[in-house]
C-alpha cells in the first residue's frame, strides 16, 4: 500500500488528466487509499475479481486461463488502474474485463488483449469511463460499455468483432477502431462521437443510432460505408476517404454539413436514403455518383462536387436542390445556395 503522502503509483498513466483528477474520478479524496487488485478470487469463473467499493491498481500482468474471465468487478464505485500492465488472455479463455456493477466504474491506463471473448465488457454497468485504454486480438468486440458511459483514449485494433460498441447515451472521444472483424465504432441511440477514426475495417467504419452526434471523425478504408447514421442525427465536419460503400449515408431527418468525403468508388459521396436530410456544405471527390437522394423532401445546397465517375448528383423528385452549376467563375450573391461541379 502507498504511503498516505502519495497514493499514486510513479508510473501513473500520463492520460489521467487534470481534467478528471478535478472531477473525483478515482481520485484519494472520492475513493480513498488505493490498493493493489486481490491476487485471489473469490467469484469462481475468473482470475481475479473486486467485489468491495474502492480504488484499486495493477501491481503485475494479469495472465488468463482457459475458460476464465480476467478480472470480475462486481461493486459499484470502483476505479481500476492498470497502471500500464497487461491484462493477457491465452487461447479458449474468456473476456478480459467485466463489470457486473450497476454504476459508477472506471478502468484507464493499460493494454488487455488476446482474450477469447471481448477485451473489456461494462455493458451491464451504467455511467463507466474507460479511457487511455489499447484493447487488441480479442475475439470479439474489443470495448463494450453501457448507457450513459464514456469512453476516452482508448484504441481498438485487430478485434475479430467490432472495435467499440456503445450503449444508448453514451459518449466516445479522441478513440481509434483499426481493422477490426465488425464495425469499428457501432453506437447505440442519442450517443456522440467526437474526434475519433475508424479503419481497415471488415464492415461500416462508424455506425450511429437515432439522435446520434458524429463531428470531428475519420474514416478510411473500410470495407462497408464510412459513417452510417440513422435518424434525426448530425454528420459534421468529418472526413470519409477511400470507402468501399458510401462515404456517409443517413437515413430521416439528418444533418451532414462540412463533411468531405472522397473516392467512394462503389457508392455516393452522400446518400441520404430516407426523407428530412439536409445536405449543406459538403466537398465530394472522386466518388461513383457525389450526392444521392432516394426519396423525397431532402434540402441538398452549397455542395461542391468533382471527378464523379457516373453522375454529380442523383435526386429524386420531390426534393429542394440548390442549382447545379458547372464550373463557375465566380458566385454571385444571388447564386450562394447553389451546388458546385468542379
Amino acid at each position: 500500500m502507498f504511503p498516505s503522502g502519495n497514493q499514486q503509483p510513479e508510473n501513473q498513466p500520463s492520460g489521467f488528466s487534470d481534467r478528471k483528477r478535478s472531477a473525483g474520478l478515482g481520485t484519494q479524496h472520492s475513493m480513498g487509499v488505493r490498493k493493489p487488485l486481490p491476487s485471489a478470487s473469490t467469484i469462481a469463473g475468473c482470475v481475479a475479481s473486486i467485489t468491495e467499493s474502492g480504488s484499486y491498481y495493477l501491481d503485475r500482468q494479469v495472465l488468463g486461463a482457459v475458460g476464465k474471465h480476467g478480472i470480475i468487478i462486481a461493486a459499484s464505485h470502483v476505479t481500476l488502474d492498470l497502471n500500464g500492465y497487461d491484462v493477457c488472455g491465452v487461447p479458449g479463455s474468456s473476456t478480459g474485463i467485466v463489470v457486473l456493477a450497476e454504476t459508477g466504474v472506471v478502468i484507464r491506463g493499460g493494454s488487455v488483449h488476446g482474450w477469447g471473448a471481448h477485451g473489456i465488457d461494462a455493458e451491464r454497468c451504467a455511467a463507466a469511463l474507460v479511457e487511455c485504454i489499447r484493447t487488441s486480438d480479442n475475439i470479439g468486440d474489443g470495448l463494450r460499455i453501457g448507457p450513459g458511459g464514456s469512453a476516452d483514449a482508448v484504441r481498438a485494433s485487430e478485434n475479430g468483432g467490432n472495435g467499440l460498441t456503445l450503449s444508448a447515451g453514451s459518449t466516445l472521444h479522441d478513440c481509434a477502431a483499426v481493422a477490426c472483424g465488425g464495425i469499428g465504432i457501432d453506437a447505440s441511440e442519442n450517443c456522440r462521437v467526437i474526434d475519433s477514426a475508424a479503419s481497415a475495417g471488415a464492415r461500416d467504419g462508424i455506425r450511429v443510432g437515432s439522435g446520434g452526434v458524429v463531428r470531428a471523425c475519420l474514416t478510411r478504408h473500410n470495407l462497408g460505408a464510412g459513417i452510417v447514421a440513422s435518424r434525426l442525427c448530425t454528420v459534421s465536419e468529418c472526413d470519409s476517404v477511400h470507402n468501399d460503400s458510401d462515404g456517409i449515408c443517413v437515413n430521416d431527418e439528418c444533418c451532414v454539413l462540412r463533411s468531405r468525403s472522397h473516392g467512394s468508388r462503389n457508392g455516393a459521396g452522400v446518400r441520404a436514403i430516407g426523407q428530412g436530410n439536409r445536405i449543406d456544405e459538403n466537398t465530394c471527390a472522386e466518388n461513383r455518383i457525389g450526392i444521392v437522394a432516394q426519396a423525397p423532401g431532402n434540402i441538398i445546397t452549397r455542395n461542391a462536387i468533382s471527378a464523379s465517375a457516373e453522375s454529380a448528383m442523383d435526386i429524386a423528385c420531390g426534393n429542394r436542390a440548390g442549382r447545379l452549376l458547372a464550373n463557375p467563375e465566380y458566385v454571385k450573391s444571388e447564386i450562394t445556395w447553389s451546388n458546385f461541379v468542379m
